[in-house]
């Protein structure tokens, strides 16, 4: 059960940031002006990297219990996103 939680919150993770790197910021340089598509990326990013941390710290407590490296691998994306 704890596996498959950690397993749905990585892969909640990593779809989200391609989804944001391929999916809404191509859409929006596609569908805006550069002026204005550039300053609703800016807009966009402090919730991004909000969801980046929350996601990665929720999937490295899970994964602290069944497999330790991922869960420092996951506090390092953590730690990435606050420097």
């Amino acid at each position: 059960m704890l596996e498959n939680l950690a397993v749905l919150v990585t892969a909640l993770l990593f779809g989200g940031m391609v989804l944001y790197s391929f999916g809404f910021a191509a859409f929006v340089f596609t569908a805006l002006p550069a002026d204005l598509a550039g300053k609703t990326i800016r807009k966009a990013f402090p919730h991004f990297y909000v969801f980046v941390m929350v996601t990665a710290l929720v999937a490295g407590l899970l994964l602290w219990w069944i497999d330790p490296t991922s869960a420092v691998l996951m506090a390092a994306i953590v730690l990435t996103r606050l420097v």
